[in-house]
C-alpha cells in the first residue's frame, strides 16, 4: 500500500455571501445541478464548512480555491494524509 496525500478545497461559512450566491457559484464552477450545490451550501451553513472537491495535487487545489475565492467565497485547503492506494 502506498500512502498518498489528497488536497481538499473547503468553502467556509461567512456573513457576507448569501445561500443563493454560494449555490450559484458552485453550479457555475463545478457544473453541479441545483440539488448538489444547495446540499453543499446547506452543509456549509450548518457545519461552518464543506469540502467541495478532493484533488491529487496541491497546485490543482490552489487553482480551484482561487476560482472560488475570486467569486467571493471564503476558502481553505485541507489535506487527507490517510488516503491509500
Amino acid at each position: 500500500m502506498v500512502k498518498i496525500v489528497k488536497f481538499g478545497v473547503c468553502i467556509m461559512n461567512d456573513s457576507v455571501n448569501s445561500f443563493e450566491h454560494v449555490t450559484h457559484t458552485l453550479q457555475d464552477v463545478f457544473s453541479w445541478d441545483i440539488t448538489q450545490a444547495a446540499n453543499c451550501a446547506s452543509i456549509t451553513h450548518y457545519k461552518g464548512e464543506c469540502v467541495v472537491k478532493w484533488l491529487d495535487s496541491e497546485e490543482a487545489a490552489l487553482y480551484v480555491a482561487q476560482v472560488l475565492h475570486s467569486s467571493g467565497l471564503k476558502v481553505k485547503i485541507v489535506t487527507d494524509k490517510n488516503a491509500t492506494i
